[in-house]
């Protein structure tokens, strides 16, 4: 599994960080929606 950027409170992510956890997520609701069928 890998983890995302994470902002701190004195800093913001910069746009490639945010683009990557985009892609991150884009992954994982594909994984969770394949367990979920799989489930049900």
């Amino acid at each position: 599994m890998v983890a995302g950027f994470r902002a701190a409170r004195n800093k913001t992510l910069t746009r490639g960080e945010r683009e990557v956890n985009q892609l991150i997520a884009a992954q994982r609701t594909v994984r969770e929606h394949a367990f979920v069928h799989l489930k049900h």
